[in-house]
Order: C-alpha cells, then sequence, then structure tokens
C-alpha cells in the first residue's frame, strides 16, 4: 500500500511546479496564503470527480474545519497571528 503524506509544506512556487498526479490522489487540498492571511480549501464535489471542483477561502478571523478531520477546528487567528 502506498502512504501519503498528511500534510507538506512548500512555497507556492514548489507547488506549481509539482508535477500533477499527485492531486489525483488525494481527497483535499490546502493552500495557504499568507499574504491574504487565508487557508485556499480546495475538494471535489464527488468522490469520483477527476478533479478539484469545489473550492472555498477560510479567512484569518474565521475557523478551518475539514470533514475529512471530524472535531479538527482551526482559528486562523491563532495560525496567522
Amino acid at each position: 500500500m502506498t502512504r501519503m503524506p498528511v500534510a507538506q509544506i512548500m512555497t507556492a512556487d514548489e507547488y506549481l511546479d509539482r508535477p500533477r498526479p499527485l492531486q489525483h490522489r488525494l481527497s483535499e487540498l490546502w493552500l495557504a496564503d499568507t499574504e491574504a492571511d487565508a487557508i485556499l480549501v480546495f475538494h471535489r464535489s464527488t468522490a469520483t470527480a477527476p478533479d478539484f471542483d469545489v473550492g472555498v477561502e477560510v479567512r484569518r478571523d474565521e475557523i478551518l474545519t475539514s470533514p475529512l478531520l471530524p472535531g479538527f477546528e482551526l482559528a486562523l487567528e491563532r495560525l496567522f497571528g
């Protein structure tokens, strides 16, 4: 069984330069926009959707949650201080 990383930290340029096959195995993708103090969350509308087709921006004054992580809550104010 192939194990996927839970989190990987990289710059936007590093992410954009990566080959796209990794995305096909992800259910959800979070990208931090440190200039806007926001997290961009992308996921698929259905389990069989070929690409991320739903996106939402979670701002500094909001709470980040994920249906993939029941009970997880992160106040972005704590993250972006």
